[in-house]
């Protein structure tokens, strides 16, 4: 299932419902200031608090923290909002050094990304192939994170629980062609072992089962 599940409130006021939460350091459980929290077109900037309260409406909608401004990751996620069902939750950002650690996108060479912070995950892009959401050509820099999983995970389906958790940030790009991600063999998988691969996709902020991997060794 790619339903996420928060707590919440029923409100006898059907016509405003709302999505609150905190926006909370990942690694420290503080709360975090200047975040850019989205709603499909809504949006909150977070003070000191690090509280964010958007009108919602039903349906399935785009949700996205933003904390680039401030060294922490950009997640492009969703929320399935019912009338008069009020969400409430915080949301856990990991921290994300573009800029210290970042690669440029490169229009003319291939990439190759790597991270010291992540030994043996090595992704590869082609020249040109990175984009922003509406087809522009995307001109700054990237970055590989690894994620240590555990419960602040809170942007990954219901169920889903991976063995490994990479993050290329800025969300929110596309990449075509798709790069070639290579990581260890942490869990000990027999060679020749087909695994499932699932990603984001940009445009529904739902995670999906993007294609297979093969452990080569």
């Amino acid at each position: 299932s790619n339903t996420q599940t928060a707590p919440f409130t029923v409100s006898t006021d059907k016509a405003n419902t709302r999505l609150r939460g905190r926006v909370v350091n990942g690694e420290n459980n503080n709360p975090l200031s200047g975040i850019v929290v989205k709603l499909d077109t809504a949006a909150v900037t977070t003070g000191t608090d690090g509280l964010y309260d958007l009108p919602a409406q039903p349906g399935r909608r785009i949700f996205s923290v933003d904390g680039r401004n401030v060294g922490f990751a950009l997640i492009v996620s969703h929320r399935d909002i019912l009338s008069g069902i009020n969400q409430e939750s915080d949301f856990f950002l990991p921290t994300a050094p573009i800029e210290e650690k970042g690669t440029p996108a490169s229009q003319t060479q291939k990439m190759i990304l790597t991270n010291p912070d992540a030994p043996g995950v090595v992704l590869e892009l082609q020249p040109a192939s990175v984009k922003n959401l509406d087809g522009t050509q995307y001109l700054g820099k990237i970055v590989l994170l690894q994620v240590e999983m555990g419960p602040n995970i809170t942007f990954l389906p219901k169920g889903l629980e991976p063995d490994v958790l990479i993050l290329v940030q800025p969300g929110g790009l596309i990449f075509n062609p798709v790069g070639l991600l290579t990581a260890p063999n942490t869990v000990g998988y027999p060679e020749g072992a087909i695994l499932d691969l699932w990603g984001h996709n940009p445009t529904t902020g739902i995670i999906e089962k993007h294609g297979k991997g093969k452990v080569v060794g």
